[in-house]
């Protein structure tokens, strides 16, 4: 191996001259301005997991509020199905308050006509009741005359000879004669058999057996005048347990019994009071209740 000559040196490399400029080096930046940018980048991270909060509970108050309005909106469907019923119901009553409207206006009518149907037939009941008091107009009715007792059959009496009495018996009295005996004795009317002539006098009613009250005898007068005679006189009963009355209609006599306790009651007032006919006068003023 051949050695190398002495002195040499291997090739060197040599810098340039002049050096050439040295890379521009950025100096390091500035510690703190880092830490106030992360600050800040994490105040503004803070800020938006706030609002990302926030938008969290607006998002979940809006689904609370959908669920909501969804409800509403069924209750709404449900009130129009309601409505629409009601509806229905409501003209179903219309009509219903159109026929008892209908209904009403012919019970009106009929009840129109049945008032004046009572009307008229009070009128006609009246007017009844005004023939037969001018029929009775002459008639007077005699109390507690001793009534005859039963006789054997076929025997006659009455005003006319008729049978009278109860079925099956007839009675030996002749009431055309007590009552002209009547007026002559107890009325003191002299020769009253001759002064009065009577149509016709019978008992009233059928005789019961062991009634405590002779029936009484009605009286049909001939004349008004006697009647009236009679009437004029009747005061000469007084405190016997005889007496004399007009003779009235059954509608007369009920409205006459029912004003005789307002009759009493008045008369105990001290003032005069009095029945004519079916009217009660107090005072010389016509009664009305």
């Amino acid at each position: 191996m051949a050695s190398s000559p002495i002195g040499y040196q291997p090739f060197q490399t040599y810098q340039q001259y002049p050096p050439p400029p040295l890379a521009h080096v950025t100096p390091p930046p500035n510690i703190q301005g880092i830490e106030r940018t992360l600050q800040e980048m994490c105040q503004r991270m803070a800020n938006i997991e706030t609002k990302l909060t926030t938008l969290d509970k607006i998002e979940s108050r809006l689904n609370k509020m959908e669920t909501k309005f969804g409800s509403m909106d069924n209750e709404i469907i449900d009130c129009k199905k309601r409505i629409s019923t009601l509806e229905q119901s409501a003209q179903f009553l219309s009509n219903a308050h159109d026929d008892l409207k209908g209904l009403k206006l012919k019970v009106d009518t009929i009840n129109s006509g049945v008032e004046l149907t009572k009307n008229e037939n009070k009128e006609v009941r009246d007017k009844l009741v005004d023939i037969e008091s001018q029929n009775l107009k002459q008639n007077l009715v005699f109390f507690e005359l001793e009534e005859a007792s039963e006789n054997n059959e076929g025997a006659k009496g009455g005003a006319t000879g008729e049978k009278g009495g109860a079925t099956g018996s007839t009675y030996n009295e002749n009431c055309v004669n007590k009552i002209l005996e009547f007026c002559e004795n107890q009325l003191k009317i002299e020769n009253a058999k001759d002064k009065i002539t009577l149509e016709k006098a019978y008992r009233l009613g059928k005789r019961k057996n062991g009634a405590a009250k002779p029936r009484p005898i009605v009286v049909k007068f001939r004349k008004f005048e006697d009647r009236e005679m009679i009437r004029s006189v009747s005061n000469r009963l007084k405190n016997t347990n005889y007496g004399i009355s007009p003779q009235y209609p059954k509608e007369v006599l009920e409205r006459r019994k029912k004003l005789v306790p307002i009759m009493l009651k008045e008369r105990k007032k001290n003032k005069k009071a009095y029945i004519a006919g079916d009217k009660l006068y107090v005072n010389g003023e016509l009664w009305k209740e």
